[in-house]
């Protein structure tokens, strides 16, 4: 009796795989973005040397592409973001602090907060303009240890 088939070898079969795992749609591991070591910056990615599978006018090319500022969004915000709308909260945590939009960064620390990440409860109630959301938000991060939160609290609480 033949064995049935996996769930994993059958949805390499149908292909679906592949619109899971590839971002940009045709494109392949040599035309991604080199994504930096963790803890690295974009600013020391280093030379083309440095990295595997780039050429020199490869990197030439971001250079200039990046002082022409027609730069793209960086890939650790593409997967940062990614992760944060699978739901992963320190992820939507990250993505709040890189949002230069105001409107944008609040939704971002209330999803993460409302699902219990306490650096995100102390960061919206700071970002908070009513006084009862900023004082609900630092007691709840207060309740969960976050020191910092305690003593903005006394400080709310003093005013």
């Amino acid at each position: 009796m033949p064995l049935r088939p996996s769930r994993i070898q059958h949805i390499r079969l149908r292909g679906a795989w592949r619109k899971e795992f590839r971002p940009d749609g045709d494109a392949s591991p040599g035309d991604l973005p080199w994504l930096p070591a963790w803890g690295e910056d974009d600013e020391a990615e280093g030379s083309a040397r440095d990295r595997p599978g780039v050429s020199e006018a490869a990197d030439s090319a971001d250079l200039a592409g990046e002082a022409a500022g027609n730069r793209e969004v960086p890939v650790k915000l593409r997967h940062l973001r990614v992760a944060a709308e699978r739901g992963h909260l320190e992820a939507m945590y990250l993505l709040a602090q890189e949002c230069d939009d105001r409107v944008e960064r609040i939704q971002w620390l209330t999803m993460a907060a409302e699902r219990g990440h306490v650096p995100a409860m102390h960061d919206l109630g700071l970002a908070s303009t009513a006084l009862h959301e900023r004082r609900r938000w630092l007691l709840r991060a207060a309740q969960h240890g976050w020191s910092e939160s305690m003593a903005e609290l006394g400080d709310v609480e003093c005013s």
